[in-house]
């Protein structure tokens, strides 16, 4: 199978083509971050990437794999997390078969969200390795909040999109040298701004409404928008938006709409992506609601 390796960094794609990795899939969020999963096995890799920082996670598997530039007493496996700074060189002995994640992001832009979310001046930030590091939190975000997503799926946008803030602000956090301590946000959106933000979403609930999008509607960071959105809906705002293409879908499933037209005007990719969601929230498929509802 063939794939558009146009979003895979430069610098990786001669790097991947000469080893036996094969692409599984990939999707660029936006200029600054750009995400892939691979296949791999019995293989030797030199990765170096100078315009990209690179946090990957092996997703299945993983045992085996040794770092050769240097000594690392950690050991390799499923769950395990690297993170690879720009301009770094790794070489890796690579040994059974695996799948792996990679979430590739500019300087620029975790530098723009220090910025936006910490208010310090973030041009001395310098980011640790990490090799085969254990860490819950992190490898929960990118497996469910990232690889486990349908990338298809435009409407996943800004599930994946909270999903990589939360995972740079973490590591802004406790894997740079500033260790940066996240503010504490007090109280919820003006009441003027929630009015802005409620309009805005219930008119827009189909399209895809990435995290910035709506922050940047009250001017504020995302990491402050999420806290004080959350305190004034008593939600996130992906949840938010997730329970309002329901509300609108049963609303329509009542009306007699087909399901097919229910779903385009929901913002789900297909009936069976609507099927999946509502389901979830109602403990019925579309088509039994119908019925009761006819």
């Amino acid at each position: 199978m063939n794939f558009d390796m146009t979003n895979i960094p430069p610098a990786l794609q001669s790097m991947f083509s000469a080893s036996k990795a094969k692409l599984l899939k990939e999707k660029n969020l936006n200029k600054h971050v750009s995400l892939s999963m691979w296949t791999n096995e019995h293989d030797y890799i030199e990765f170096q990437n100078t315009k990209h920082h690179t946090l990957s996670l092996y997703i299945k598997g993983g045992y085996n794999n040794f770092r050769l530039d240097k000594t690392i007493s950690n050991i390799s496996g499923e769950n395990k997390l690297c993170l690879m700074p720009k301009d770094g060189k790794y070489i890796w002995s690579i040994g059974k078969p695996f799948q792996l994640g990679h979430l590739y992001f500019t300087d620029e832009y975790l530098k723009q969200i220090a910025m936006q979310t910490f208010d310090k001046d973030p041009r001395d930030i310098h980011l640790q390795e990490l090799t085969f590091e254990e860490n819950q939190t992190l490898a929960s975000l990118m497996r469910y909040g990232i690889f486990e997503n349908d990338w298809k799926n435009n409407q996943n946008h800004h599930f994946i999109d909270h999903a990589v803030q939360m995972i740079l602000l973490k590591i802004l956090q406790n894997h740079s040298n500033n260790r940066f301590k996240l503010p504490t946000v007090k109280g919820g959106l003006s009441h003027r701004n929630q009015t802005l933000i409620k309009d805005y979403i219930h008119t827009y609930f189909a399209e895809n409404l990435p995290l910035s999008q709506l922050a940047a509607l009250v001017g504020l960071s995302e990491y402050h928008f999420a806290h004080m959105f959350k305190t004034s809906f008593a939600s996130a705002p992906h949840q938010y938006i997730q329970a309002l293409r329901i509300s609108n879908a049963a609303t329509q499933i009542k009306a007699g709409i087909a399901l097919v037209n229910v779903a385009a005007n929901c913002g789900f990719s297909s009936q069976s992506h609507l099927g999946r969601i509502f389901k979830q929230y109602k403990g019925v498929t579309p088509h039994k609601y119908k019925l009761t509802h006819a």
